[in-house]
C-alpha cells in the first residue's frame, strides 16, 4: 500500500486478468516487428516477447523455441534475446521448465549467422549469472561451441583496383 491508500498488488492483478485475454493479439503483433530490420525495435520486441512468456510459460516458451527454426536469422535474434530477458535473476515458476529447454536456445551458440550466435553468448552470460544452475548440465557441450568462437577467423581481403 502505497501512502495515497493505492494497493498496486490488487491493481497488478486485475491488469493480469484484463490483460489476459489480448494476450494472443499482443503476441502477433511483437513477432511481426521480431524480423523488423532495426535492432532496437527487435530488441523491444525480445524484452516483451519474454515477459509474456514468463506470464504465461507453457504457452509460450514453446512457440519460442519453434521460432528457433525459422530461416529468418533476424527472428532467430529476437527470440534468442527473449531468453536473456526469461532469465530472471529471482527464482520463478518457469525455472524447471526453462532449464528443461535453454539447450535449445543456447544451441544457438553454432547457428551459421553472427549476430545469432552473438545474442546466444549474451543470453548464455545472463544465465551464468543470474542463474547458472540452468546451464551446469549443458557445460561440457555449450563450452566447446564456446571455446570455437574464440579463433579468430580472418577473412580474405579484397583489393579493389
Amino acid at each position: 500500500m502505497c501512502r495515497y491508500g493505492i494497493n498496486f498488488q490488487i491493481i497488478s492483478a486485475q491488469l493480469q486478468v484484463n490483460i489476459s485475454k489480448y494476450t494472443e493479439n499482443i503476441w502477433a503483433t511483437l513477432f511481426a516487428h521480431a524480423e523488423c530490420p532495426e535492432e532496437g525495435t527487435r530488441n523491444v520486441a525480445a524484452e516483451c516477447l519474454g515477459r509474456l512468456t514468463l506470464a504465461n510459460p507453457m504457452e509460450f516458451l514453446p512457440r519460442l523455441k519453434n521460432a528457433l527454426q525459422s530461416p529468418s536469422n533476424l527472428l532467430r535474434t529476437t527470440v534468442v534475446t527473449a531468453v536473456k530477458f526469461i532469465v530472471v535473476d529471482h527464482p520463478h515458476a518457469i525455472d524447471p521448465i526453462l532449464k528443461s529447454t535453454i539447450g535449445n536456445f543456447l544451441q544457438s551458440l553454432s547457428d551459421p549467422d553472427l549476430n545469432v550466435r552473438r545474442v546466444a553468448l549474451v543470453a548464455f552470460n545472463s544465465a551464468a549469472h543470474n542463474k547458472p544452475a540452468l546451464i551446469r548440465d549443458l557445460l561440457r557441450q555449450l563450452l566447446l561451441q564456446l571455446y570455437v568462437e574464440t579463433i579468430v577467423r580472418v577473412s580474405p581481403l579484397k583489393w579493389s583496383d
